[in-house]
């Protein structure tokens, strides 16, 4: 087949009327689904691979909001990582998945064969469990698992060494974590911990309101109690920091409550009309705790 880059990327839906048009022709269509946020060689050979084993090879890839691989992922966003893969010759078209699994994607597309790299021929090595669900899907469907047999690379491995994903602080303790703990020894420890029962206490941050107070008079602001000194600057650091934060952490709302309501100014009505005469912080300070 030969089709312009651009035509390649096309939606689920518009893949799954092609792709049954084409197999009303007797091609055998072949499904290859992944994040692919950097494209190497692995890739490359990968695809091409998995091409020679039908006629037409469709791609689909993870959408960014559901790409799970850590802080800063992915790299390359659905649009650049789409029009990437929609430049290889091997590649017939290319779909941005619109579902966390290919699961969907493959009772849409109904392929002959959905085809992984190698390294999830042991499929107990998959640790999110999907390979599994995939299969049954594509078996669902009339299709079938397979594997192609090259050379692969981590797209995690080569942006965590080469590219500046984390911080300095960040990739210098990773690095020295690798060094002391191998992948298989971290999952080991996770895996004994399933059959506890686990609590995770954790406190809410609230730097942020406490740093906003010392910029508005940093030197009558004390951190040991951020309740103190009742300037006129502070009330409408915490109106703001309420308007802020408010639909995403209680804790700060009510640490500006307190910083309010023990200003000295008066009841809170009075010190929201202090603080904003115009209206802008009374109104939403009288929606939000009025």
């Amino acid at each position: 087949m030969s089709v312009h880059t651009d035509d390649k990327i096309r939606t689920v839906d518009e893949l799954a009327a092609i792709s049954a048009a084409l197999k009303q022709q007797g091609k055998v269509i072949v499904h290859c689904h992944g994040v692919f946020d950097l494209l190497h060689p692995g890739h490359f050979r990968h695809f091409a691979a998995a091409r020679r084993l039908g006629d037409v090879l469709i791609v689909t890839l993870t959408r960014d909001e559901f790409v799970n691989k850590g802080p800063g992922r992915p790299v390359f966003n659905q649009r650049l990582r789409a029009e990437s893969i929609a430049a290889l010759a091997s590649v017939d078209y290319v779909a941005i998945n619109e579902w966390p699994t290919a699961v969907n994607t493959i009772h849409r597309l109904r392929p002959d064969l959905y085809v992984k790299g190698s390294e999830y021929a042991q499929r107990e090595q998959d640790l999110t469990g999907k390979i599994y669900d995939e299969e049954q899907a594509v078996e669902t469907v009339g299709g079938r698992l397979a594997f192609t047999n090259d050379i692969t690379f981590s797209s995690t491995q080569l942006l965590n060494n080469y590219f500046d994903v984390f911080s300095a602080e960040a990739d210098a303790f990773l690095r020295d974590f690798r060094q002391r703990y191998s992948a298989g020894q971290v999952i080991e420890m996770l895996k004994a911990l399933q059959p506890l029962r686990v609590l995770v206490i954790g406190d809410a941050i609230i730097d942020g309101w406490i740093e906003a107070l010392k910029a508005s008079n940093p030197t009558t602001v004390n951190d040991e109690n951020p309740f103190n000194n009742p300037l006129h600057p502070r009330i409408l650091a915490a109106f703001d920091l309420i308007k802020a934060n408010a639909h995403a952490d209680a804790t700060v709302v009510d640490a500006c409550m307190d910083i309010i309501e023990n200003s000295g100014w008066g009841t809170l009505q009075e010190v929201a009309m202090r603080a904003s005469p115009s209206g802008r912080r009374r109104k939403y300070f009288i929606s939000i705790g009025g």
